[in-house]
């Protein structure tokens, strides 16, 4: 894919021949075409009910007028980092108090939360601003700035030459989560190595006294695990049950079923962050 526009960060700025010639364009597909996808994607979601949308890199395109008209969301932030495109639709939608619209870089997150104003969106969609990041662009950010600014349980859709990135995007998030940003970071993991001591000591007090059973060796039952690793805001994206499961598809690396050592309880954080 060729990507010849200085500015790559927004999906139809490259057909606008300068700042006075601006026209609706939609790069790549129209919503007619993928509005299927949309449509599967609001279903499959963990929202009680579709309400708000993000677009990133929406250039003049005419999919954020789609999403409320079609029903899909009943709001939309649409963003793009080329000044001209958002007041060009700012202007022609200005009636529509559904949609707004703000300049922000995609992968800059300050800019996005400032336009945003802290809010976190049902869906995100995309249609053709990361195949264009791949070409020259901070595709980490931009997936930080996704994962940011998705409400828990929402959905991202994304239009893209599928065979061309999922290598790339699949590096990158790897990349992401173990190098640029780690689940477990120095700082947590030595709170987690505190935290798990001071819970075998008092788990091995309470035995003593009777209070309750004891896990074999310095072990604490999943339950308890499961408290001490994450945190209220992860919990609630990541239930309990989730947590058994995948402790289920590593069962191989434990010796006792209902319990987890310290070296075990880093493991799974890093094997599934």
């Amino acid at each position: 894919m060729e990507a010849k526009d200085p500015s790559p960060r927004s999906s139809d700025a490259k057909s606008l021949a300068n700042e006075d010639d601006v026209n609706c364009f939609d790069w790549l597909v129209e919503f007619e075409e993928m509005s299927d996808l949309v449509a599967e994607a609001a279903e499959i979601s963990h929202v009680p009910a579709m309400v708000s949308a993000l677009v990133l890199g929406a250039g003049t395109s005419a999919l954020s007028e789609a999403l409320v008209n079609e029903g899909i969301v009943k709001s939309v932030l649409s963003l793009d980092v080329e000044q001209h495109c958002i007041d060009f639709m700012a202007q022609k939608h200005k009636d529509d108090d559904r949609l707004r619209w703000a300049v922000a870089d995609v992968t800059d997150w300050h800019a996005v939360e400032a336009a945003t104003q802290g809010q976190r969106f049902d869906m995100v969609v995309d249609k053709g601003t990361l195949d264009a990041l791949l070409c020259a662009g901070d595709c980490a950010a931009y997936l930080g700035t996704v994962a940011r600014a998705a409400r828990c349980g929402g959905v991202l859709v994304l239009s893209m030459n599928f065979e061309l990135v999922s290598s790339h995007l699949s590096e990158v998030l790897e990349w992401y989560h173990h190098e640029a940003c780690p689940f477990l970071s120095a700082d947590r993991e030595k709170s987690i190595r505190e935290a798990f001591a001071s819970k075998v000591g008092s788990n091995m007090a309470a035995a003593q006294s009777d209070e309750v059973s004891s896990c074999a060796g310095e072990r604490l039952s999943l339950r308890q695990t499961y408290d001490l690793l994450f945190t209220p805001e992860e919990k609630s994206c990541y239930s309990y049950e989730f947590f058994l499961q995948d402790t289920d598809a590593s069962r191989q690396m434990r010796e006792f079923d209902e319990s987890m050592s310290l070296a075990e309880s880093l493991t799974f954080l890093r094997i599934n962050q």
